[in-house]
């Protein structure tokens, strides 16, 4: 739960593109994996959820990259 507590997607999704919901994921979760490696704790509170979220309602495997370094935001979310 601290890891991934509950968040609004309505609110941080509204007017954004999928285009543009998949780069804040990514960008989110590649900030916070690296500081998690580094020994930190992290919340994925936003952009992670949202993203994985509405791809599970779609019925995308967890384990699919994104972007350009084919980075798999999903797979340990969901």
């Amino acid at each position: 739960m601290n890891k991934y507590p509950t968040v609004a997607c309505d609110t941080l999704t509204s007017g954004k593109s999928y285009d543009d919901l998949e780069m804040s994921a990514i960008i989110e979760w590649t900030s916070l994996t690296s500081a998690e490696e580094q020994g930190q704790k992290v919340s994925y509170k936003g952009h992670v959820q949202c993203f994985c979220d509405q791809r599970y309602a779609e019925e995308k495997p967890n384990d699919l990259g994104y972007g350009e370094e084919d980075v798999k935001v999903c797979e340990d979310y969901i």
